[in-house]
């Protein structure tokens, strides 16, 4: 099982479900807040908080977003949430 703290979202191909909309394409930055993905429509900023992402290739992670929340630099030092 992948602790959450370890997941490395940049340069990740990702699915990403914010309200109704899903979102697929390739993380290109990451924010305390927000994760940034370049789709084919132009880049989308996702709200962590508010959304569910699935990383992966053949076998997809799910991960709610609330997960995430922190600089990834941050998830690391502090270990995952309860």
């Amino acid at each position: 099982m992948t602790k959450t703290s370890s997941v490395f979202l940049l340069g990740r191909r990702v699915k990403a479900s914010y309200g109704n909309h899903l979102f697929e394409g390739v993380v290109v930055g990451e924010t305390k807040n927000t994760v940034i993905i370049s789709t084919d429509h132009g880049e989308k900023v996702i709200p962590k908080i508010q959304s569910v992402f699935w990383v992966g290739n053949g076998k997809e992670v799910k991960i709610e977003g609330f997960r995430l929340f922190g600089r990834p630099f941050e998830r690391l030092l502090k270990g995952v949430r309860p």
